[in-house]
């Protein structure tokens, strides 16, 4: 009768742990979809359960749709408090981190860059933490998404010269294959490769950005 049991019969010091791991049971078990689990989870009176639970489903999301940060953001915002999407938003951002999801110097921050302030800039230090416990490697400055207003060989030539003039370029050429792929499909983006092979930074390392595209 209560989709929150055992958690909520628990001492003090379990129910966070319990909480992280009830949205499954209440899957499993209920047959609850993500929206349930989240209406079920703002119900609790108890904040140690609800905020693993909802911890828990930025986990879900960010697991569904690793390769789609946008999908993380929608599901997040069906949530209707601010702060519990923020903390669901926050728990996705940082996993992609954790998993070492391909592509996850755009698709974290983006996630990041999606909530309301003043919950924002709790995401973003927390992605810099995992950066650093991890050892990740952080994401580009330079790099960024096209303009509205700007060709896309234009944007290719831009991208493939930060990251010739960048430290790790490796690393970087890997960031900017995740940000074509997030916003182009891979037809557009061999096509304007060809159009763009002139720019002596496209031409020398375009085999390498499609390995990262593949």
């Amino acid at each position: 009768d209560n989709p929150l049991a055992p958690c909520t019969t628990l001492t003090k010091q379990y129910r966070f742990a319990c909480g992280r791991n009830q949205p499954t049971i209440m899957t499993s078990r209920f047959g609850m979809t993500f929206s349930d689990i989240a209406t079920t989870c703002a119900e609790s009176t108890d904040s140690d359960i609800q905020n693993a639970c909802f911890d828990a489903l930025g986990f879900i999301a960010a697991s569904k749709h690793q390769d789609n940060y946008p999908s993380i953001i929608s599901a997040c915002n069906q949530i209707t408090s601010p702060v519990l999407a923020a903390r669901c938003a926050t728990a996705a951002a940082g996993e992609l981190i954790f998993q070492d999801t391909p592509g996850w110097q755009v698709s974290a921050p983006q996630i990041c860059a999606s909530i309301n302030s003043p919950y924002r800039q709790t995401c973003a230090d927390h992605l810099n933490r995992l950066i650093t416990d991890y050892n990740r490697t952080p994401p580009n400055p330079n790099l960024r998404t096209r303009k509205p207003t700007e060709n896309l060989t234009d944007y290719i030539s831009f991208l493939m010269t930060t990251c010739s003039d960048a430290g790790r370029p490796d690393t970087c050429h890997q960031q900017a294959a995740s940000l074509l792929s997030f916003q182009f499909d891979f037809k557009t983006i061999l096509a304007s490769l060809r159009q763009a092979e002139n720019s002596p930074s496209v031409y020398a390392r375009c085999h390498e950005l499609t390995h990262y595209l593949s």
